[in-house]
């Protein structure tokens, strides 16, 4: 299969505002499988239980949401990820090159289908587009 040049358009259009990868080696969830979308371009969103609840509602088991901000932060939370989970947050960190107010969302589950689709219902309600 081959994209067609309007497909292609869309594809472009979406790599300049996301960026997703597979993460094979969190801790935190030894036995799942786990995905991470980069909002490059966010709009102005709270961080809530609501943003969680929508990865939750597509399947995944947990979803973490980060904005960095001179370092990646769990809004709303008092977690110190940074401090509480050392070398999770370090093989996140390494994942991408982060500017300030990009949001990472992170999602876990049984297989990557659910952690991706998951990732995407949550950019889809930051950003308020079509995916």
């Amino acid at each position: 299969h081959e994209l067609s040049k309007k497909g292609e358009k869309k594809r472009l259009a979406l790599k300049e505002k996301f960026e997703s990868k597979r993460i094979t080696s969190l801790k935190i969830y030894k036995r799942m499988k786990n995905s991470c979308l980069l909002i490059k371009k966010p709009r102005k969103t709270k961080i809530s239980f609501e943003l969680r609840d929508e990865a939750i509602r597509e399947g995944a088991y947990s979803a973490m949401i980060f904005r960095y901000e001179n370092g990646l932060k769990l809004p709303n939370s008092e977690t110190d990820f940074k401090k509480e989970y050392k070398k999770d947050y370090e093989t996140i960190k390494s994942l991408f090159e982060y500017k300030k107010n990009q949001i990472l969302i992170i999602t876990s589950a049984k297989n990557y289908y659910i952690c991706e689709n998951a990732c995407l219902k949550v950019a889809k309600k930051i950003m308020k587009i079509n995916i």
